[in-house]
């Protein structure tokens, strides 16, 4: 039967409905029906009518149910039609996707707020992402738990056994941290401003600050929806409270520095691998490292590597293949340390684990575990070379942007397409790369001292 409430939106029906849950029931609760791909997902509306009344209810207009009718009507035109009509347009609708933005709707806290996030960027496998909510939110507890004590002897010492023990994730000596409620009017400059001097007290850096606030302020915004405080009472910006940010730090390395890596021959086969893979990453346009692991060898074609880089993907911007070069180096390391099998990955780091986005789990810990050796190792040889004391994978990417922006003079275009980032300037269509010119600039990394003639594969 029809009802006042019926709408669709593409393959989306919703439709309010009263559901006998008992044969011979006289009173049935009445629900919202959202039917999406032949599946139904039921939402209480609080309201039950027996058969009469809901006849009554939905073909009379009788003045004792203009409130009920006001209240459906309400919750329909500003609740319920919005999420599913933001869904279905953005491309994102499921049934599952629907009950989290009703719930971030629903957010009365910042507590709400914050677990709402968390379930969201769950659901999505975004793991990186929700490890960074959950961090913030945990540090935000902190604080208020902090700002509840009442002498300057218990503050100090909770902020020393904070800071001692905040890293400790397992056993008797984690760091208590009470639930405490947190209601959105508390959020403003000066807490904010209390918050910032307690993160610093306890001992994080201005990096770690500044990750934390803008963690914060993007839930604060709730991008897609109404932010959670606007106007006056939005605590961010000039002449509020300002997120300060730490001077960059030098996390490159010249390119005879490079060369000079590649040179190296260190006796742990451990610290060659490790050279090697910052070596790739260098001359692979300064690939990400979880990029590289995630290289298959279907997207070898004509000499390049093509693919999209997965941060792109998680972010859901304009798609935009990254095309890298094999260059002798690249194709060497490949040969070394590549798999022999070519119907999958290009190195063995994730072999057996598909890449899906229910997998994201288990493709970060062990991109993680991968990681963290490589740059102890990095370190071995930072100290045997004198660069940099804190070199890691990081300076493979830097160390190519800054030696083609300040050494070859490229233009920013050219290097955002070589890199993968969004480019996102009206004239950059008309900067497109063929790939004998992506392998021209590339090539001019290479060693003039070395014989790579011998080096290329039957793969290419």
């Amino acid at each position: 039967m029809a009802t006042i409430f019926d709408y669709s939106n593409r393959d989306v029906s919703v439709t309010l409905i009263r559901k006998v849950r008992n044969m011979g029931d006289e009173i049935a609760p009445i629900f919202w029906r959202v039917t999406y791909n032949r599946k139904r997902k039921y939402l209480k509306t609080g309201f039950s009518f027996s058969i009469d009344e809901w006849d009554d209810f939905l073909n009379r207009k009788l003045l004792k149910h203009k409130d009920k009718k006001d209240t459906l009507r309400n919750y329909f035109d500003n609740v319920l039609r919005k999420a599913v009509d933001k869904l279905v347009e953005s491309g994102n609708f499921s049934l599952e996707a629907l009950s989290m933005e009703l719930d971030k709707g629903d957010t009365k806290s910042v507590n709400d707020a914050f677990k709402a996030k968390i379930k969201e960027m769950g659901g999505k496998y975004a793991i990186g992402g929700t490890e960074v909510y959950k961090g913030t939110y945990k540090a935000l507890l902190a604080f208020v738990n902090y700002k509840k004590l009442k002498n300057r002897d218990a503050k100090d010492k909770y902020i020393q056994n904070y800071r001692e023990r905040k890293r400790i994730t397992a056993g008797d000596n984690v760091f208590k941290i009470d639930e405490v409620k947190i209601s959105w009017p508390e959020i403003t400059v000066q807490f904010l401003n209390d918050w910032e001097t307690f993160l610093l007290e306890s001992g994080s850096s201005i990096s770690t600050v500044a990750i934390r606030m803008r963690t914060f302020r993007t839930l604060t915004n709730n991008m897609n929806g109404t932010p959670y405080l606007s106007g006056a009472q939005y605590p961010f910006g000039r002449g509020r409270y300002v997120i300060q940010e730490d001077a960059p730090r030098e996390t490159f390395i010249k390119l005879s520095d490079v060369w000079r890596m590649e040179d190296y021959v260190p006796k742990n086969e451990a610290v060659k691998f490790s050279i090697d893979m910052f070596t790739f990453q260098f001359y692979g346009s300064g690939l990400n490292f979880k990029d590289l692991c995630l290289l298959r060898y279907e997207n070898i074609e004509n000499g390049e590597v093509r693919f999209t880089r997965e941060k792109a993907v998680r972010r859901g911007r304009r798609i935009e293949h990254t095309k890298i070069p094999l260059l002798p180096p690249m194709m060497d390391i490949i040969n070394r340390w590549g798999n022999k099998d070519m119907g999958g990955y290009i190195f063995p780091f994730l072999n057996g684990i598909e890449p899906k986005k229910k997998n994201e789990s288990d493709i970060k810990q062990k991109v993680s575990e991968l990681l963290r050796t490589i740059n102890i190792n990095l370190k071995t040889v930072a100290r045997e070379l004198n660069l940099p004391s804190d070199l890691s994978t990081n300076f493979a990417r830097h160390s190519y942007m800054t030696h083609m922006i300040s050494e070859e003079y490229l233009n920013e275009i050219i290097i955002k397409q070589m890199v993968g980032h969004s480019t996102r300037d009206v004239t950059s269509k008309y900067n497109t790369l063929t790939p004998d010119k992506r392998r021209e600039i590339n090539s001019r990394l290479l060693n003039p001292a070395k014989d790579y003639s011998n080096v290329m594969s039957s793969i290419v």
